[in-house]
């Protein structure tokens, strides 16, 4: 029932996305694809504008005659969220001013923006993979194990100051 499937899902579409389901829609039931997938905003059952995604998938009989169609939409807006808030993050993170580097608990460097590599000297692949002891000057080795263990037990470390090196051996203060 072609009609039954379009107008039922169309029904809840927003009406700037109608067009959009309206060409899948009929690639599909024009029989000029298997199944369609796409990305819309629709009403929920809460009555909010939400974003989904449909997909709709034609069944055939033994001669290829469309018999049927099947289709779900799933609420991908919390996913779109949070991947809007990634990219977000992401954005802030390579355009600060300040060495941002991300390390697992072991100490080794999971993450290396560009003014980290401005203010060490390193380069992001020469970083990532080792250790943060490389930037440790001597002298103070179990400074980090000490940060790492406070970690571990929960503890928020904020506004520490410690000299570290850089690429060319010059010792800074951060």
């Amino acid at each position: 029932v072609p009609e039954a499937l379009g107008e039922s899902l169309l029904e809840t579409v927003a009406d700037e996305d109608r067009g959009a389901v309206e060409r899948a829609l009929e690639a599909l039931l024009g029989g000029a694809q298997e199944s369609v997938r796409c990305q819309h905003r629709y009403l929920g059952a809460d009555g909010e504008l939400r974003w989904g995604e449909t997909a709709v998938r034609r069944i055939a009989d033994a001669r290829g005659s469309a018999t049927g169609y099947a289709g779900t939409i799933t609420d991908i807006t919390e996913r779109l969220a949070g991947e809007r808030a990634a990219r977000d993050l992401v954005a802030i993170i390579e355009s600060s001013a300040d060495a941002i580097i991300g390390s697992d608990l072991d100490g080794v460097i999971t993450s290396w923006n560009p003014a980290a590599e401005r203010i060490y000297g390193y380069s992001a692949e020469e970083m990532i993979g080792r250790t943060r002891e490389i930037l440790v000057p001597p002298g103070h080795p179990s400074e980090l194990a000490e940060i790492r263990e406070r970690i571990r037990a929960g503890e928020r470390i904020m506004n520490l100051e410690m000299s570290r090196m850089r690429k060319d051996g010059r010792r800074i203060e951060v």
